[in-house]
């Protein structure tokens, strides 16, 4: 689906207004507004999620630039020494990156690394810090460090008619941005039976995009109450 498509669905959703009386470019401003609120939630769909991503950090350098449209990091594969470009001591196993507030890798640093001392050989870094634009390890290397990792990271907008994540009939999303849109209008317009139908849409395609992802999650093997992760 692309944008005008989804745009003529909020249209539909608002009772076909007359010729004449268009609200597209309203729709299209409230449809970036509804995708940025979106993509800065508490919770991400994974559609958004970029995995086993490149992350060189120069020999020199102590930060790499976050890549265009990040969001947040993922948890569950932080950045970590590739193992097919396994650096000094550290063979082939990866070596996963502890994440870490400025001033405490600071403090860590200067009083000899801490916990993570035998990382610091070499000045290969163990640990790193997101910035306002940087990934930040604080240490700078004398070779360069290929890491990998995944992160989420904002879709294509939609100031022209193209299509993207959200879009996309495939991640179970059209109807989710497409009713957070039409919600956004109905309010504005005091148009109760709108407000209702868009809050309806909103639930079953929020519901239907994180029960995907939940259901895959759950393939690996049944929850067991009190178990750890």
């Amino acid at each position: 689906m692309d944008r005008d498509a989804a745009v003529k669905r909020v249209n539909a959703g608002l009772g076909f207004r007359a010729v004449g009386h268009s609200l597209t470019d309203e729709i299209i401003a409230r449809m970036l507004e509804a995708q940025r609120d979106l993509e800065h939630g508490k919770t991400i769909p994974k559609f958004l999620l970029q995995e086993d991503q490149d992350l060189i950090l120069s020999a020199g350098s102590h930060s790499i630039a976050l890549p265009d449209k990040f969001l947040r990091l993922d948890d569950n594969n932080l950045p970590h020494y590739d193992p097919a470009i396994p650096p000094p001591a550290f063979g082939l196993v990866p070596m996963y990156l502890e994440k870490m507030n400025y001033s405490d890798l600071v403090k860590r640093l200067a009083f000899g690394g801490g916990g993570l001392a035998s990382g610091w050989q070499n000045n290969m870094p163990r640990a790193f810090v997101i910035r306002k634009s940087t990934i930040d390890f604080v240490v700078t290397p004398s070779q360069d460090i290929h890491l990998k990792w995944n992160y989420y990271k904002g879709a294509m907008t939609l100031e022209t008619n193209v299509t993207n994540s959200w879009l996309d009939e495939a991640s179970g999303a059209p109807e989710w941005l497409i009713g957070e849109t039409g919600y956004r209008i109905a309010l504005d317009a005091r148009d109760k039976d709108a407000v209702d139908l868009f809050s309806a849409m909103i639930t079953r395609a929020r519901a239907a995009a994180f029960g995907h992802q939940l259901q895959e999650e759950e393939s690996g093997g049944p929850f067991v109450m009190g178990a750890k992760n």
